[in-house]
């Protein structure tokens, strides 16, 4: 079974790629920043991507076969000029 890793799986647009996906049979790591969602049957880790030392922890555990990276820093009006959103 293909592992997919979704960044940003409890976003606007992830959590509909997240489901898609388990629909499809796939084994599904989502990222969350702040609240873990509870609506989405998928396997759910708390990571902040500005800090190389947790993705690269958070990689070395799941060893996905595939990444899908949505996501964002979507607070408005910073969010159309954050740097963040830049980093990866």
């Amino acid at each position: 079974m293909k592992k997919v890793v979704v960044t940003g799986g409890s976003g606007w647009i992830g959590k509909y790629v997240v489901h898609s996906l388990i629909q499809k049979g796939y084994e599904v790591h989502a990222t969350y920043n702040k609240n873990k969602p509870s609506h989405l049957p998928c396997h759910w880790h708390k990571v902040n991507l500005l800090r190389d030392d947790e993705v690269k922890q958070f990689i070395s555990d799941v060893q996905p076969s595939h990444l899908i990276h949505l996501a964002w820093e979507a607070v408005p009006p910073a969010c159309y000029v954050s740097i963040n959103n830049y980093y990866w």
